[in-house]
């Protein structure tokens, strides 16, 4: 009695050792089907989206060279004609 009441465990045992991994490895094969699946959907959004920000940078730079760049240029000048004013200036106090 004993010796078929061990053995009926051991069945028991083996067939929830089946059960477990068997869970186990469908749960593994579905969750690497769906990291595949959400592999392809990413890809395909991230590309979109880098062709969003290579427009908008083409945009910026378009922008940059039409609107701030004759600022920049301007202030640029300014600057240099007041360093050469402030230049004369002390040249002119310097020799008096």
């Amino acid at each position: 009695m004993l010796a078929s009441g061990r053995d009926l465990a051991i069945v028991l045992l083996a067939l929830e050792a089946f059960v477990v991994c068997g869970a186990v490895g469908a749960a593994l094969y579905f969750a690497i089907k769906g990291l595949r699946w959400l592999d392809a959907q990413l890809r395909l959004w991230l590309s979109r989206i880098r062709r969003g920000v290579e427009r908008a940078e083409e945009v910026t730079a378009k922008v940059c060279a039409v609107i701030v760049k004759p600022f920049v240029k301007l202030d640029s000048l300014t600057n240099r004609v007041s360093k050469a004013v402030d230049s004369m200036v002390s040249a002119l106090s310097a020799s008096e």
